[in-house]
């Protein structure tokens, strides 16, 4: 699972697979990439299936106006499908530069990748490995209420009586692609406004330059693993603040001793105008 957070007029995005329980058939994954800007606007997802695409031709023309659905060997995202995610989420062309905070998963660091980013005027936060949880956005926020909703429309699934298929051995099918899709989609629509809104408080996307939000970021809270960056974090803010003399501008006194306000020319003494050019 990956994450992205954003500042303002940038985007933010996460890539999660959820697991769904089995039904005596093979387990099934979907990966979704879901983004938001700073101003809390949601993106439409993108949801990966693995094989299947007769359904995902015939899905994208239902849900086409809602989400982004593809297919890959494996259901996991790819370099390409991640240009095409650049493509089509975060769009060919924008008046301002905008910021992509993401993790280091493999594809993000393809050359090709960076190249669709910087023609698109968009830079990019690269999150280590190992700090997803701490610093980014979806991992601290988004990612246990969505799996939550995913799991609830699941099981509410599972107990309707009269839906299901079955195979030829008696056990019972997966839910159908367009199903996953609406949950997903529901999912996505119930996350609350206020949980994003924190979320990239949490991690410092969003925060006041000044200082005054950073007791809001979660890696600097209690029993957190920097507790100790907010006190030092604090340090260099004032140092920067600090306004130092400088040595180059003489004071007033040094002034006037240096350049004195009147200065007496003697008019007998020989001026320009005592000077006679031939």
């Amino acid at each position: 699972m990956g994450g992205y957070g954003v500042k303002h007029n940038s985007r933010c995005c996460w890539e999660k697979t959820v697991s769904m329980k089995t039904t005596g058939h093979e387990k099934c994954h979907v990966t979704v990439a879901l983004a938001l800007k700073g101003n809390e606007t949601e993106l439409k997802p993108l949801i990966i299936f693995k094989g299947g695409k007769r359904d995902v031709e015939k899905m994208k023309k239902e849900y086409g106006n809602r989400c982004i659905i593809a297919s890959s060997t494996n259901g996991w995202m790819n370099t390409d499908l991640t240009v095409s995610w650049t493509n089509t989420v975060l769009g060919q062309f924008n008046f301002k530069r905008r910021l992509l905070a993401w993790d280091t998963y493999e594809c993000h660091l393809m050359p090709v990748v960076g190249a669709s980013l910087k023609a698109k005027k968009i830079d990019t936060v690269l999150v280590p490995g190992g700090c997803t949880k701490y610093i980014q956005a979806p991992d601290v926020s988004w990612n246990k209420p969505f799996k939550a909703y995913c799991t609830e429309k699941y099981n509410e699934w599972l107990e309707t009586v009269g839906i299901h298929q079955v195979t030829d051995g008696g056990n019972m099918k997966p839910p159908p692609r367009s199903t996953i899709v609406n949950w997903i989609l529901d999912s996505w629509k119930e996350l609350p406004a206020e949980l994003i809104r924190k979320s990239f408080k949490a991690c410092a996307l969003t925060s006041a330059t000044d200082g005054s939000e950073d007791k809001e970021i979660h890696c600097f809270k209690e029993h957190q693993p920097c507790q100790a960056g907010l006190a030092m974090l604090n340090e260099q803010i004032q140092l920067v603040n600090e306004t130092e003399d400088n040595p180059f501008i003489p004071d007033s006194e040094e002034m006037i001793d240096a350049a004195p306000l009147e200065t007496i020319i003697d008019e007998h003494e020989e001026g320009d105008s005592d000077i006679e050019i031939d």
